[in-house]
């Protein structure tokens, strides 16, 4: 009875044994594919970052264009106003000064 018990306890602790071995085997497996999973994730970050830096420096490019094109805008703007006072200016003399008027 002690040899059946001993042989039993033997088994017991061989598939003990290779329960451990193979719980080990699929850990690392496990931390393998965790490891993969967070290099990716890191390296989706990174192109995410850089994509996003990318976007900014469009974005001021765009904001500093926009500012000269509407200084431009506003130069050009009272440009036409100084020239249209002056020419209504020179109409209301020749106006004055027309002998029709005299």
């Amino acid at each position: 009875a002690k040899s059946k018990e001993a042989a039993a306890l033997a088994g017991d602790a061989d598939g003990l044994r290779a329960t451990i071995a193979r719980l080990e085997r699929e850990n690392g497996a496990q931390e393998a594919e965790l490891r993969r999973l967070r290099a990716e994730a890191e390296a989706r970050a990174g192109a995410h970052a850089t994509e996003l830096r990318a976007q900014a420096a469009r974005v001021e490019a765009l904001e500093a264009e926009h500012a000269k094109s509407t200084e431009a805008h506003a130069s050009a703007v009272d440009g036409l106003r100084r020239r249209h006072d002056e020419e209504r200016a020179q109409s209301e003399v020749r106006r004055r000064d027309s002998p029709s008027t005299r």
